[in-house]
């Protein structure tokens, strides 16, 4: 009989190197979570962008926003749906062709966003501010978007007037007025904001921002119009 030990079996090697968790197994993790996280993010944005692209999802937002009587006059539903419990709604000109992904390289004269928003304290006061003042920060994020890249970072604040539509329920807010930017290529933006908010409304608000790029001017002939099919507070 033999005295030698019995040989010795060295263990299965994992396929995968377990030392990850000992080390930085808490990094691993929270990359692994932000991934999925933006990953799913992504896949649920494609997803209401593409509802938001059908008749239905566009009339029961824009139903769930104001009542109304179709849209704004010479516009048409380019996009609506919700994302993050932010609801909006997307006008472009009826004589504008295209789907969401051609609608920067068509340079509509004309595009208005329809949207409701959480309101706090401090975001009431910027509202009843603005629409009173004509006193606004700066431009709406999603122009800048719309804007080529030079002039993106270069628009002044811009310079509104307030005034009010009748005809409604209550009468309608608004602040109109052009904005300009813009060193080696100048640009002149007409916008406007529009307050469709009920009064009493607490929690939220619901506004319309609309602009032109084709250098006319937003009057109040104009607003009125385009507010025509509006029926908030109905």
């Amino acid at each position: 009989m033999s005295d030698l030990p019995p040989p010795v079996v060295a263990p299965k090697k994992s396929s995968f190197p377990t030392w990850i968790f000992g080390c930085c197994g808490g990094c691993l993790l929270l990359v692994l979570l932000v991934a999925g996280t933006i990953f799913f993010s992504v896949q649920h944005v494609v997803s209401r962008l593409e509802q938001g692209a059908t008749a239905e999802t566009q009339d029961r937002t824009y139903g769930d926003l104001v009542t109304n009587l179709g849209p704004p006059p010479g516009y048409r539903i380019l996009l609506g749906t919700s994302l993050f419990s932010f609801p909006f709604v997307v006008f472009v000109p009826e004589d504008v062709p295209g789907s969401l992904e051609q609608i920067r390289e068509s340079n509509p004269s004309s595009l208005a966003i329809l949207y409701r928003m959480q309101e706090g304290e401090s975001e009431r006061a910027a509202r009843g501010k603005l629409f009173t003042t004509g006193r606004t920060s700066g431009a709406p994020s999603f122009l800048r978007m719309l804007l080529p890249p030079e002039v993106q970072s270069q628009l002044d604040p811009p310079v509104l007037r307030v005034g009010t539509i009748l005809g409604h329920r209550y009468p309608i807010h608004y602040a109109a007025g052009k904005m300009e930017g813009g060193r080696r290529r100048r640009v002149t933006v007409e916008i406007a904001y529009i307050d469709l908010t009920p009064p009493g409304t607490k929690g939220s608000a619901v506004q319309a921002v609309l602009l032109r790029m084709d250098g006319q001017e937003i009057t109040e002939d104009f607003l009125t119009r385009f507010c025509e099919n509006f029926r908030p507070g109905e």
